[in-house]
């Protein structure tokens, strides 16, 4: 089965998923896609300006 994209979108303030932890998931996953939502918490709303360019990125290279 081919490797599917991998977003991760982090708040930069999140408590539960820390920086250490994201640089072990782009070790596992090296094509991982990832940002970090300034002054957001653990959940952000994905309204963000950087949140919504990364998920229209996706769907985009979906579509491709």
């Amino acid at each position: 089965m081919p490797k599917r994209p991998l977003l991760l979108i982090r708040g930069a303030l999140s408590q539960l998923l820390a920086p250490g932890c994201v640089d072990e998931m782009r070790r596992r996953r090296s094509d991982l896609i990832w940002v970090d939502v300034p002054n957001r918490g653990h959940a952000p709303l994905l309204d963000e300006p950087v949140a919504l360019e990364a998920i229209t990125g996706l769907v985009r290279s979906l579509r491709d």
